[in-house]
C-alpha cells in the first residue's frame, strides 16, 4: 500500500495488522468496525483522525476524491 502524508485512506475494513504497518496519512476511513475498535483506538494514539463504521464509505468515495474527515463528530464529506 502506498499513501502520500495528504491522502485519505478509504477502506472496507481496518485489521489490526494493517494499522501497525500503516504509512503516514491524513486521515482514515472504513465502512466497518466502531470506535471502539482495536484499529481505531490506534490511529487516535498515532493522531491520525478517522472515522470508521461509515456505511459503505468504500463504494460510495471514488479515488480521487477529496474528503474533509472529522474524526471527532464521526463525519465524512466529499468536497
Amino acid at each position: 500500500m502506498r499513501l502520500a502524508p495528504d491522502e485519505v485512506l478509504v477502506a472496507e475494513a481496518l485489521p489490526a495488522s494493517w494499522v501497525a504497518s500503516l504509512p503516514p496519512c491524513r486521515a482514515v476511513v472504513a465502512s466497518l468496525g466502531g470506535v471502539l475498535a482495536n484499529s481505531a483506538i490506534v490511529l487516535r494514539e498515532r493522531g491520525i483522525p478517522a472515522v470508521v463504521g461509515a456505511a459503505d464509505a468504500f463504494g460510495q468515495i471514488a479515488d480521487g476524491d477529496d474528503l474533509e474527515v472529522d474524526g471527532f463528530l464521526g463525519v465524512v464529506r466529499v468536497r
